[in-house]
């Protein structure tokens, strides 16, 4: 965009909707980039998965800008879109709103986890979140030193809700003005996104 032209960010609310009967259906999702957190990550993280879940009719797919490791009988790997192959770290957890993810998700439920997360019990009533958008909250975060906001560590949305690609697409068309004014996609979402639900208060 021009110096000092206005940009029209997209804003969706999510606390508009009422929260939904518990869907079972859904599609865990994962994004591995670089070298910071390699395909052992994935696996473990997709083993985890598998561990803690008694229902299985879910599919796991992991973003990725190498499948070299990946386990294959765990989970399936698919490439970033093409376009955005200039984004680099957590900016990637965008493409997850994409077209090509919306295709890969098929209108189930995603559950979005980074690859560093430690699951250490059940996780079958986060399966069954029914809320439109639902993330971390960083309040109790040492790292993030901040008591307000979202935490992208875990995100849950229905990828069936066409309103979210935007989150994506204007960032993709906009990505030098928004990587300039805010520091993470953490940010971004805070921007794009209302009201969303946090987590640690509903389980």
């Amino acid at each position: 965009s021009a110096k000092g032209s206005k940009i029209d960010r997209p804003i969706i609310e999510a606390e508009n909707r009422p929260i939904k009967p518990p869907r079972k259906d859904c599609v865990f999702a994962l994004v591995k980039w670089g070298d910071k957190y390699d395909f052992k990550y994935a696996n473990a993280l997709a083993k985890a998965i598998v561990k803690h879940t008694t229902e299985k009719n879910y599919e796991i797919i992991c973003f990725t800008d190498d499948s070299k490791g990946l386990d294959e009988d765990l989970m399936v790997a698919m490439k970033f879109p093409i376009e955005c192959c200039f984004m680099e770290g957590w900016w990637l957890k965008s493409a997850l709103f994409s077209s090509e993810a919306v295709g890969a998700f098929k209108g189930h439920k995603v559950i979005y986890i980074d690859l560093d997360t430690v699951i250490v019990g059940s996780i079958e009533d986060i399966i069954g979140f029914g809320g439109r958008f639902g993330v971390l909250s960083p309040s109790e975060m040492e790292n993030e030193n901040r008591r307000v906001g979202y935490n992208s560590s875990i995100m849950i949305w229905d990828s069936g809700d066409t309103e979210m690609k935007c989150i994506y697409s204007f960032l993709l068309s906009h990505y030098s003005a928004i990587t300039h004014c805010t520091k993470k996609f953490d940010h971004w979402l805070e921007m794009c996104v209302n009201g969303a639900f946090m987590l640690q208060k509903m389980f």
